[in-house]
């Protein structure tokens, strides 16, 4: 089996661990893929036949909250995202569109048990819940948890070898420039429901913020 197919596989593998029931050992296996997918670019050949550029995407009934962690993990897997019909798109090497499309199916699945779990535990305290307040919450949840999600993130930038890992090859940045896409630009907005961003803040922070496994491929 050659270096980059068992690289491959142990990242395949990892990914699938992050699919687990046992959060902590998700989150810990999905940081693991990532950092090993990191470590494995470094010392890549990008000019060799295993480093295919690839699109693929992610089947998703996707809002505006769904684009923003499209986006943070883009800029952390390094990769290219964009949006079509129910669908959302990473372009970049095989290894990185593989870990990106498996860090956003994660992190959706994950808002969504968080957010039901909030609105359980905090229903008796809310007001009568009509359809538009249901929604207000969960923008204002989700705007929390997202805001958590780039927070956990940008704390790993603070090494300087990381961020230098996560630039985005020129070649993948030309494959996507060739697309002639629109660049996604989501603003954020201030908080008016306090509780409720605080409660999907701390959930975004935590939904990632796990040390990594230990061990090489």
């Amino acid at each position: 089996m050659k270096a980059t197919d068992r690289i491959e596989d142990k990242i395949k593998k990892l990914l699938a661990l992050s699919q687990s029931s046992n959060p902590n050992e998700a989150k810990a296996a999905l940081l693991k893929a990532q950092e090993l997918m990191l470590k494995y670019h470094l010392s890549m050949d990008y000019e060799t036949d295993t480093s295919e550029i690839i699109t693929d995407f992610l089947d998703i009934k996707y809002d505006k909250y769904h684009l923003q962690m499209a986006l943070i993990i883009a800029e952390n897997f390094r990769t290219r995202t964009w949006a079509g019909r129910n669908k959302l798109y990473y372009i970049g090497y095989r290894e990185d569109v593989i870990a990106s499309k498996s860090c956003l199916d994660y992190l959706v699945n994950e808002s969504y048990k968080c957010y039901s779990r909030y609105m359980y535990e905090n229903e008796a305290s809310l007001p009568s819940i009509t359809k538009s307040y249901s929604r207000y919450l969960y923008r204002q949840w989700m705007e929390g948890f997202v805001s958590g999600i780039q927070d956990s993130f940008d704390e790993r930038k603070n090494d300087p070898e990381y961020e230098l890992m996560l630039i985005t090859p020129e070649e993948v940045k030309k494959e996507y420039e060739k697309l002639n896409l629109y660049d996604l630009n989501l603003r954020k907005k201030e908080p008016t429901n306090r509780d409720a961003f605080d409660a999907g803040f701390t959930e975004g922070k935590q939904v990632l913020d796990r040390r990594s496994l230990k061990g090489d491929a």
